[in-house]
């Protein structure tokens, strides 16, 4: 709310930080199209890890002492 405040309240002549201010609000609209993303790929690793660090400590208690 405060961004979209700025960017109507900047001066067109601002520079850097107008500019910051105009584009800042649509940081949330490509941070709401990646999350799930990052979010799936994360879940899709840590379970991928998860399932093989299993499987294999499994095979090593499971396997006779030699």
């Amino acid at each position: 709310m405060v961004v979209a405040a700025a960017a109507r309240t900047a001066p067109a002549g601002a520079g850097a930080a107008g500019v910051l201010a105009r584009v800042a609000p649509f940081g949330t609209v490509v941070f709401a199209v990646f999350m799930p993303l990052a979010a799936g790929l994360y879940l899709l690793a840590s379970g991928t890890w998860t399932a093989v660090e299993r499987a294999v400590l499994h095979r090593r208690i499971v396997a006779p002492a030699a």
